[in-house]
């Protein structure tokens, strides 16, 4: 089992050589940077595609999920029943192999939160026989009351039926 994350740089989104939606709420996201403020209320009539994280707890590097969309990867890999269902196909893998993906994936997600930066990368992970690939963005949002929140926005490539 492994798990890899390659970071791209944020200049190859602004140069277009992306995901056109990844660059268009990239955009959206530097425009209200520049002002000043982010604005999670242009971001709302994207939300089916689109997930939101919380900063994670002291003692577990994954980062808490607040919110998923019903067209995100984890929506289209487990369903309505997100958390319950994906506890029940961790269990089913190889041991380790979760360990692994949400090392490599939180390792990401963490940079974010403490750079308050955005991060543009690629996850290929192996469940099982079945490959689980896809391009992701983590955009940064400082509440007004002060906590750090990811929007994510994740492109598949690869994703397994369990």
């Amino acid at each position: 089992m492994s798990t890899t994350c390659t970071t791209f740089t944020i200049a190859d989104l602004e140069k277009n050589q992306m995901n056109e939606k990844a660059r268009f709420f990239y955009d959206m996201w530097r425009r209200q940077s520049k002002n000043g403020g982010t604005d999670f209320g242009e971001f709302v009539p994207f939300s089916p595609d689109l997930i939101v994280l919380g900063k994670p707890k002291p003692t577990d590097p994954m980062a808490n999920l607040v919110f998923s969309g019903n067209n995100t990867i984890g929506a289209k890999l487990f369903g309505e029943s997100l958390e319950k269902k994906s506890a029940q196909i961790y269990a089913n893998l190889k041991p380790g192999s979760l360990n692994d993906y949400s090392e490599v994936v939180s390792a990401a997600q963490n940079d974010c939160f403490e750079s308050s930066e955005p991060v543009f990368d690629y996850i290929s992970s192996q469940f099982g026989d079945q490959t689980l690939a896809y391009e992701r963005l983590l955009l940064p949002f400082r509440t007004k009351a002060g906590p750090v929140f990811l929007v994510g926005y994740s492109m598949p490539i690869s994703v397994p039926e369990f």
